[in-house]
């Protein structure tokens, strides 16, 4: 990132990153797209598939 050190930018990573803020915002996320009409059209959201890399 130009005009950003390494440095800040790890300060800033560790001061905002956590896991629970980042489960925070994926729940955002899922409950936001939840609230879109174009959602239902999948089904009633009773399960759900995802494409992706994989995590361990």
């Amino acid at each position: 990132m130009p005009g950003a050190s390494g440095h800040e930018l790890s300060l800033a990573a560790n001061r905002h990153f956590s896991i629970p803020t980042l489960n925070e915002a994926i729940a955002d996320l899922v409950n936001a797209h939840a609230r879109l009409d174009i959602s239902q059209a999948w089904g009633d959201g009773s399960t759900v598939a995802a494409d992706g890399p994989a995590r361990c």
